[in-house]
């Protein structure tokens, strides 16, 4: 389930547990409900603990890190970029210039390793097929990994020289 789709939800869906909750817990004198309360306090206790380890990465990481990777690649120079990523628009966006989109998983490696010219290959491992790129392990290669909060939790970048 792609978040995006239920966002909206959230909000109904905390109000409506705010109130179940507060009428459980108005009536634990009275009349106790142990397994609702019981409930009731494991739901509060998940939603906070799910919270606690999840609000630090939101505030600290950007969601996709195109704008570090472009700002990467502008200081390189002068580069061919090669994407295998999901989708290349933001990548575009911050780069202000054209990049070859890789669709399909065994077209990387050709492209990536047969290049006669220095390319800079971006990865993003988000609803993608892995896949074995041998000319990233040879010398001269430089690998810098982004940390993201969402789509993958990463975006990698490998400055390849020209393939002999």
């Amino acid at each position: 389930i792609v978040p995006r789709y239920l966002s909206y939800l959230l909000v109904p869906l905390l109000v409506v547990l705010a109130t179940g909750s507060a009428a459980v817990f108005e009536r634990l004198s009275s009349r106790p409900a142990i397994v609702r309360t019981v409930t009731s306090f494991v739901v509060i206790g998940v939603l906070g603990a799910r919270f606690v380890v999840l609000a630090p990465d939101v505030v600290r990481l950007p969601r996709e890190a195109y704008k570090d990777v472009a700002a990467m690649i502008e200081r390189e120079g002068p580069v061919a970029v090669l994407a295998y990523v999901r989708n290349t628009e933001g990548l575009a966006h911050y780069l202000q210039r054209p990049v070859r989109h890789l669709q399909q998983a065994n077209e990387v490696a050709a492209a990536v390793c047969g290049s006669s010219e220095a390319v800079a290959f971006v990865m993003q491992p988000f609803a993608l097929r892995p896949v074995n790129v041998p000319c990233l392990r040879r010398t001269g290669v430089r690998h810098h990994r982004f940390e993201q909060y969402a789509r993958g939790d990463e975006m990698n970048v490998w400055f390849v020289p020209p393939g002999t």
